[in-house]
């Protein structure tokens, strides 16, 4: 009885950290106002538990308006909207530019095995990123930018942040 008790929290135990170790994996998203799909990056960790030191990041939709299906970025959205690029600055920290947005520099950092944060600047204060919300007019054939939204947490003391950039036309 007494191993039966031992093999049930053992087993509690593994399974609490790999729903543990999920969610530290997501490390921020894209959500945009023509529909309520969403990107997903999360930090692509080698089993270990440390990051992938040639794809640090990997990124997907989730369908919401579809089951929340997982889907693959397509190769234009890879290459045009909501791709990135990685640059490695040493085992536990990456330089990340999205290829629609290259001016901003995101900051990915591992503090332990399997988990990863994502940083930037929002109204010029350090912080951990969380979200940005694109706004787009969809009247033509390509949506035009209208605005974007980065939120996330300041880094020091975990206070709500913004910063509404307005695209130029």
């Amino acid at each position: 009885m007494r191993s039966l008790v031992v093999l049930i929290i053992f087993s509690f135990g593994i399974a609490y950290s790999a729903i543990a170790n999920q969610k530290n994996k997501v490390l921020f998203c894209i959500q945009r106002n023509l529909n309520r799909n969403k990107i997903i990056y999360e930090a692509n960790f080698d089993k270990n538990g440390m990051l992938n030191k040639n794809n640090p990041i990997k990124a997907y939709w989730v369908m919401v308006e579809e089951d929340g299906q997982k889907e693959n970025l397509n190769y234009v959205e890879k290459k045009m909207a909501y791709g990135f690029k990685s640059k490695k600055i040493n085992n536990r920290r990456y330089i990340i530019r999205l290829n629609a947005y290259k001016s901003k520099k995101l900051t990915l950092v591992q503090k332990e095995p399997f988990e990863a944060t994502i940083y930037t600047y929002i109204n010029g204060v350090r912080s951990k990123l969380n979200r940005l919300y694109i706004n787009a007019d969809n009247s033509s054939f390509w949506p035009k930018v209208e605005y974007i939204k980065i939120e996330g947490m300041q880094k020091d003391n975990s206070i709500y942040i913004a910063e509404k950039i307005l695209v130029k036309k």
